[in-house]
Formats: structure tokens, sequence, C-alpha cells
């Protein structure tokens, strides 16, 4: 049980800090902004993950667990919003399921390991591992979905600003 808090507070810590960091996205009137200043991007930075970036030189906030950030920088646009929204919810939702179904592949290895003996074991891993995997793919499948809606927003946000 030691090792599982542990390894739980591994995980967490990590994701509930990029996501208290992810606070200072600003919220923009599109209607004043001009796009060249204003416009929406993500950008993948090597050890920082995700970030959203406003123009083509402005600062990169972290994109935060399951895109916090993203969902506060197109506060100004309504329909942006709502499809942040649901990008952030899929992103939450994958998230949880994908680390859930990871843990449980995780778990039922150490006891194959550890009861290798048994019988009923082979048949237990095979179930188990077929269920881990599958509760995995359905993650993987809710943050592609996460993905395009927050794609939608960045084009919805980006499409409102004056040229």
């Amino acid at each position: 049980m030691f090792l599982f808090r542990r390894l739980a507070l591994l995980v967490l810590c990590p994701l509930l800090s990029r996501g208290v960091a992810a606070q200072s996205a600003e919220r923009v009137d599109p209607a004043s902004c001009p796009y060249e200043a204003c416009a929406l991007r993500l950008s993948t930075r090597v050890f920082h993950g995700v970030g959203v970036q406003r123009g083509l030189n402005g600062p990169i906030e972290p994109f935060g667990f399951a895109g916090g950030a993203l969902v506060r920088a197109v506060a100004g646009v309504p329909a942006a919003v709502v499809e942040a929204e649901a990008g952030r919810r899929n992103h939450l939702r994958g998230g949880v399921t994908t680390l859930i179904g990871t843990l449980a592949w995780v778990s039922l290895a150490l006891i194959a390991n550890r009861e290798a003996n048994s019988p009923s074991m082979r048949r237990n891993l095979f179930i188990g591992s077929g269920i881990g995997a599958a509760v995995g793919f359905y993650g993987g499948t809710q943050i592609a979905r996460g993905d395009e809606h927050f794609s939608r927003a960045i084009w919805l946000f980006n499409q409102a600003l004056p040229r």
C-alpha cells in the first residue's frame, strides 16, 4: 500500500502543479485585438509539454492539466469556450481512464509475478490484460477527441479576430 501511495503522488503532483501554473492565462477581447498580436496557437516545448501562445512571439502559458489555460484564453468567444470546455472534459476523462487502465495492468502484472505458480493466473492475466488495454484505448480516444475540440476552439477564436 505504501508503494501505491508513493506512485500516486509521483504521478499526480506534476499534473496538479501544471494546472495551478496555468492560472495566469489572460482574457482578450477579440474585437479589439488584431490578428497578428492575438491569434492563438499551441506551442510544444521540450521538457515543458504543450503551451498556449498568443501572437507570434507572445509568452507561452503552460497548457495545464486538461487544458485549463486554453479555456481561459478563448473566453472572449462563446462558441470557442463551449469547444474548449468539451475538450477539457474529454481530456480529463481520457487522462483519468488511461491512468486507471495502466495502474490496473501494472497491478495485475505484479500480482501475476508474485503468484506465478497458480494455474488460474494465466487466464486471469489474459482477461485482466485485455480489460486494461481496452480501458487504456478508451482513454486514448477520449484524449484524441479532446484535442479535436481544442483545435476547433482555437480556430473559432482566431476566426473572430479582426484582420
